[in-house]
């Protein structure tokens, strides 16, 4: 930590703890439902996509609705016939890798062959299509005519100065937030297309979308524009794609996310590409879930940018055997838990030393690596309910970091308030980047003031169940209304069982509880000591959620996250 920013002197919580004193239900549940029936849950569930206005993949909006979309593919479609060099530039992280994948394999799938890309690494280039990285491409690449961002572009003002200078074209398919002047007016880099729903002239009905559907609704225009039309197999391989980005970006799952995430689960186990036969063999996958799209498929993409280079994880994606796709998947795998221990790690050094206001966390680092500093963010959020920000010393620029948000907080809207203290910054309503000199750290802290969109806070226990509800017909029912994550959260339930047996493992309790002749196992991860006072034959009262036991598909386990 620096000397000239004060540490917090607030302890951290400690959520794990038995209050044997206590013989009455949270005051929560003053509020929330009691479900004794499964149609009682049904209701409650039903209620979430009544409103939906698309319920199935035929029925998303047209590629034609999203601004600029059928212009941009009529100038590809005309590079395409003239057999002119196409450079696809996309990001390291998740969404960015598989929006690249996107474009990469629709031309594949045509049969269009003159086409490079680019992935900027976090350490050596930054984030998005910057100057030093158009500089090195054109270098290996003197004949590129036209390049094609995808999830980023709207900070590229130098790269598109460039383009300009040498008469490449240039379009940007993007979904993060644009940078406005001190008038509140749109700056749009220099390009000959922006296909981004954010911007204002730009009337798509959804505006919260990740990169990656940006990039394949513009390969559905592509496509139109040449008289094309995709086998179904390779459709269906593209929209996979989409529904892991929706969920490894946090999108909020409104009808069209929804719509995609949901095709995306039920087709996992029909897709034919040969890294998910990799991926299912080597995490030993038998459902797909929402659950395992973003704790296990995002974050193994997702650790290549962060530890190494983001290219691994795409040539993993686009690996055209079995034997190719695991030699990749090895090496995603070895960095993912590296990844893990450094985040632990900066994660710890964080709490100690971090500052906090009403309004932020600020946590600040000289060595911090970079690759794991927005997931240590996004713990501090969660941890002390409030937006967070984490920083570190870069050897690129001053200081860099990320910033997470906290339930309605709209983070891009609340630090472009604050555009004039940093280099750089760009995201969304949930996350962002920032570069800033080290002067003006404390002036941000101190500006600092969360700007909040209408979106009233979901409640946090979905309801009290009974305990003959805790099975296998219950969680069936859930299964259909995945995807679960932003705006739609995984039902988390209220109950009281008695414990017959426990045990402290590594970081995790096990337990098997009971109510009359009906026994549950569950389990308590995040913890490192017994509970206080917490003996066999207590009632433990606990939120859970409801999960298929990996090691027997025929029941449940319940995943505990808090004890009351």
């Amino acid at each position: 930590m620096d000397n000239n920013i004060k540490p917090s002197k607030t302890s951290l919580n400690n959520e794990t703890f038995l209050n044997k004193n206590s013989h009455h239900q949270p005051t929560f549940l003053d509020e929330a439902p009691t479900f004794k029936h499964i149609n009682d849950l049904k209701k409650i569930l039903d209620s979430r996509v009544e409103s939906f206005e698309i319920d199935h993949i035929s029925k998303i909006p047209n590629h034609h609705e999203m601004k600029n979309v059928k212009e941009a593919s009529k100038l590809v479609a005309e590079y395409i016939r003239d057999d002119k060099h196409i450079m696809i530039a996309g990001d390291y992280d998740a969404d960015g890798i598989c929006a690249s994948a996107i474009m990469l394999d629709f031309f594949k799938y045509i049969g269009y062959k003159n086409v490079s890309f680019s992935i900027p690494n976090r350490f050596k280039h930054g984030y998005g299509f910057s100057e030093a990285l158009f500089l090195e491409e054109l270098e290996k690449n003197p004949d590129i005519a036209l390049i094609i961002t995808v999830d980023n572009g709207v900070s590229s003002f130098e790269a598109g100065e460039l383009c300009a200078s040498k008469n490449i074209r240039f379009i940007i398919t993007d979904h993060h937030t644009l940078h406005q002047d001190e008038d509140g007016n749109e700056l749009i880099p220099p390009c000959d297309f922006l296909i981004n729903p954010k911007q204002a002239a730009c009337h798509f009905p959804y505006e919260e979308v990740c990169g990656s559907l940006v990039a394949w609704y513009f390969t559905r225009g592509i496509a139109s524009s040449l008289d094309i039309k995709l086998e179904a197999w390779q459709r269906s391989s593209l929209v996979f794609l989409v529904g892991v980005s929706i969920i490894s970006d946090v999108m909020p799952l409104h009808a069209l996310n929804h719509t995609i995430c949901n095709y995306a689960i039920k087709s996992f186990h029909h897709q034919k590409r040969p890294c998910l036969e990799t991926f299912k063999k080597g995490f030993y996958i038998s459902k797909a879930d929402s659950t395992m799209f973003g704790f296990k498929l995002a974050p193994l993409l997702n650790s290549a940018g962060r530890m190494d280079d983001g290219k691994v994880a795409l040539k993993f994606l686009l690996a055209s055997d079995e034997k190719e796709a695991y030699y990749y998947f090895k090496i995603l795998k070895d960095l993912n838990q590296k990844r893990k221990i450094l985040q632990e790690e900066v994660f710890q050094e964080a709490c100690e030393t971090m500052v906090e206001t009403s309004n932020l966390i600020m946590a600040v680092g000289k060595d911090w690596h970079e690759g794991v500093i927005g997931i240590v963010a996004g713990r501090l959020a969660d941890k002390y309910k409030k937006p967070a920000f984490v920083l570190t010393k870069s050897k690129i620029e001053d200081y860099k970091g990320s910033g997470r948000s906290f339930e309605n907080v709209d983070l891009i809207a609340s630090v472009q308030k604050l555009s004039h203290l940093l280099n750089r910054f760009g995201g969304h309503t949930g996350a962002v980047g920032l570069a800033l000199k080290f002067e003006n750290i404390q002036p941000f802290i101190d500006g600092f003031e969360p700007i909040y969109f209408e979106n009233k806070p979901e409640l946090s226990i979905t309801g009290k169940i009974s305990h003959t509800l805790i099975n296998m017909n219950t969680l069936r029912l859930l299964d259909k209304y995945e995807p679960y994550g932003n705006s739609n959260a995984m039902p988390i339930f209220y109950a009281e069982l008695y414990v017959k047996s426990f045990i402290l493992k590594n970081k995790f309790i096990e337990f098997v509880l009971y109510k009359g002749d009906i026994e549950f196992k569950a389990m308590m991860f995040g913890v490192e000591q017994k509970p206080k006072e917490l003996e066999v034959g207590d009632i433990l009262r606990f939120s859970f959620t409801l999960n298929q036991d990996s090691f027997n598909e025929n029941k449940v386990v319940l995943f505990i996250n808090k004890l009351f």
